[in-house]
């Protein structure tokens, strides 16, 4: 199966998920395809070939990549389980869920720093990323 996008802009990168259902409501595994930062073209993998996250039957011995969805100013309740976001409490139900998982600091900009890094490097301000170079893991 294969779908064309358009209206897609030279040097811009773009990911796309897809996900099938059948008639009964069940959902296959989510392909993936990637765009890079070049013109090219970009086609989905077949879905029903890939297992969702967190169903595989061994874990991998290494992670290509790791994707942390943030809702900031939104309340858990306004989230999980929700009618208003099916779409992301279907990922968090197949793909994992952090329930206790706080702040390090305020404004958001620690928060990002900590979650990337593992501390807040010392940040206490949302000033952009020169005004921070940091160099750690």
């Amino acid at each position: 199966m294969s779908y064309t996008f358009s209206g897609l802009s030279c040097g811009t990168g773009y990911t796309f998920g897809v996900e099938a259902y059948d008639a009964a409501g069940n959902i296959s595994g989510a392909g993936e395809s990637y765009g890079s930062h070049e013109c090219m073209s970009v086609s989905t993998a077949t879905a029903a070939a890939r297992q969702p996250c967190g169903s595989a039957a061994t874990p991998p011995t290494s992670w290509q990549h790791v994707v942390w969805v943030v809702f900031e100013e939104q309340a858990y309740s306004q989230i999980i389980g929700s009618a208003n976001a099916p779409y992301i409490n279907r990922v968090a139900n197949k793909c994992g869920l952090a329930t206790n998982f706080y702040a390090e600091a305020h404004p958001s900009l620690p928060n990002y720093i900590a979650m990337t890094s593992g501390s807040t490097q010392g940040i206490t301000d949302d000033s952009g990323p020169s005004s921070h170079p940091l160099s750690v893991p």
